[in-house]
């Protein structure tokens, strides 16, 4: 089973630029929005994920970035998410507000190994399959396919991060019911991680809990810290 991130709640948020945008011009905008991120209230730390240029070869991505902001907890991720300063570090990116997904997670550490600079960063965004409850899509995913994928070798590390309870609230349902984060050294890696027998029956596996198995909406990315914590 995957260890828990501590007792914080991440705020994941995931978007495309405006349409009509020019990727160039959208990139540029999302460098100088960085000065923002220290301003949202109670975050500690923040990281942005922008998708590698590869991604747009023959399509757009799902998501042009993913931004993830800790807090020390779900009031404070509430109150930054209602604030004017996230509202303004949204509008500096030139976000299309029809593609935000917005949800806040749990993280569980699956695998941690030491993860070079300029490695690449993978999204898988996930929602469960429809006849399972939260609670058993949750179980599988932590405490089955989780360690079954952590035998890929390539692989790096890997996080789960779960939408938190309040994301169902009152029958509601999260925009994903969580991320697979997974770090790669380099294209190669990740390449060779598709030829692993593990990798193989980690696929196979979906089936048993997700609600669109191999055909999971994914992103490539390079990450950069905005925010880096400080002993807690």
């Amino acid at each position: 089973m995957g260890t828990p991130v501590g007792p914080a709640v991440k705020l994941i948020r995931a978007l495309r630029r405006a349409p009509g945008t020019a990727i160039e011009d959208f990139r540029a905008a999302v460098a100088a929005s960085a000065q923002l991120a220290p301003t949202i209230p109670g975050v500690w730390r923040f990281v942005r994920s922008l998708t590698t240029p590869s991604g747009y070869a023959h399509r757009d991505p799902v998501y042009d970035l993913v931004d993830e902001l800790w807090f020390d907890d779900e009031p404070a991720a509430r109150a930054a998410l209602a604030s004017p300063e996230l509202a303004q570090l949204l509008d500096a990116i030139g976000a299309d507000p029809a593609s935000l997904a917005t949800f806040l997670a749990h993280d569980h550490l699956m695998k941690d190994g030491e993860v070079p600079a300029g490695a690449l960063k993978n999204y898988e965004f996930v929602t469960r399959r429809p006849d399972l409850t939260v609670e058993q899509f949750r179980s599988y995913w932590l405490e089955h396919h989780g360690p079954l994928a952590c035998g890929i070798a390539t692989m790096l590390r890997y996080v789960q991060s779960h939408a938190i309870d309040s994301e169902y609230a009152d029958g509601a349902e999260p925009a994903w019911e969580g991320t697979a984060i997974t770090w790669f050294a380099d294209y190669e890696a990740m390449r060779d991680s598709g030829a692993d027998p593990v990798y193989k029956a980690t696929r196979a596996d979906e089936e048993n809990f997700l609600g669109a198995p191999l055909r999971l909406p994914f992103l490539i990315t390079t990450e950069q810290e905005l925010v880096a914590p400080v002993s807690r």
